[in-house]
């Protein structure tokens, strides 16, 4: 709705600045020619609501890294692709690759509003993660941020999926 999006952007802006979620683009935008997709792989599950260091939980953390990281791309290439996949006992695509410059403020509304719930299966996450990227197309850059406090308890290894994944490229 739009009072959701109205304050999902002010609390970027809070926290981010006035100009976080505008950005014009740059003279190297405009020269970069190869695409990049980006699929980040957010761990929610029930460790990530410990805190860290005494502060915020792992999860906050983990998200705004996420927005942070999505926002400075932005300045990059507003074209280029994110993707969001959660995992816990199991893996989610919680929004599929699109356009930075389209999908920004449904990008940040959707990581704020994971939640931790049950066990680590990065294995299952790194699964629906593969099937997120598009392997047909040729050029194009795919990019995996894993966030996560690496606590992999339940499910299938993640090992031969990122072995796959980075066979891929």
């Amino acid at each position: 709705s739009p009072s959701q999006q109205q304050a999902i952007m002010q609390r970027t802006s809070d926290a981010y600045g006035p100009g976080a979620l505008c950005f014009p683009p740059s003279p190297q935008t405009q020269v970069m020619q190869q695409r990049e997709y980006t699929i980040f792989l957010i761990d929610r599950s029930g460790s990530m609501d410990d805190r860290h260091n005494g502060g915020d939980t792992k999860l906050n953390g983990a998200k705004r890294a996420n927005i942070n990281m999505m926002l400075h791309k932005s300045q990059l290439d507003a074209e280029d692709e994110i993707g969001i996949v959660t995992f816990s006992d199991e893996g989610r695509l919680l929004r599929p690759l699109r356009p930075i410059r389209s999908a920004k403020t449904d990008i940040i509304s959707a990581v704020q509003s994971i939640e931790t719930d049950g066990g680590t299966a990065m294995g299952r996450g790194l699964d629906v993660t593969r099937d997120a990227f598009d392997w047909r197309s040729n050029g194009i850059v795919r990019r995996l941020v894993l966030l996560t406090d690496g606590h992999h308890n339940t499910g299938p290894s993640p090992l031969p999926i990122a072995i796959d994944l980075k066979e891929r490229g």
